[in-house]
């Protein structure tokens, strides 16, 4: 027991927690910090007028038809979407299905195909594994965290399939 306890405590201290932390968290939110207000806070601004853009157009994002087409020890997903006006490089487009048996979920991106219908419809592709129904899976829209906001934190936007 005494062994143990030697072993984990360097482990599990209150001096290792605060040093994480600041590593991992206070270090790099104070960069993040300056980057947005330096040159009088031109990023900040830029970064508000691309959370307010999402939001006005996140509630006409439309998922249209997706199709599941069984392959050879996967499916091929195809996803027809309506952005309305926004930009793929903003968006993650990922299809989702619980974990099975108390696994994590499994979260796939999907690839836009670079040419879009007339219409403006954009098509998303991905394979994912054939170990579950097509029907476990579904479409979801979160935004990318290249975009230089904290996903969830400053925006928690998500659309799901219905």
């Amino acid at each position: 027991m005494r062994c143990s306890m030697g072993a984990l405590v360097t482990q599990f201290s209150a001096d290792r927690a605060v040093r994480d932390y600041t590593q991992y968290y206070y270090l790099p939110a104070a960069a993040d910090y300056r980057a947005r207000a330096a040159d009088e806070s031109r990023l900040a601004v830029q970064l508000t007028r691309e959370r307010e853009d999402l939001s006005v157009r996140w509630a006409h994002i439309r998922f249209l038809h997706l199709d599941m087409q069984q392959q050879v020890g996967h499916y091929a997903a195809a996803l027809h979407m309506d952005l309305d006006g926004l930009s793929p490089d903003q968006l993650r487009v990922q299809l989702y299905a619980e974990g099975l048996a108390g696994a994590p979920a499994d979260v796939q991106d999907m690839v836009v195909d670079p040419t879009a219908l007339p219409s403006g419809v954009l098509i998303y592709h991905a394979e994912v594994p054939d170990d579950r129904p097509a029907q476990a899976y579904t479409a979801r829209v979160i935004v990318n965290n290249t975009t230089g906001l904290a996903v969830p934190l400053e925006v928690g936007l998500i659309a799901w399939q219905r």
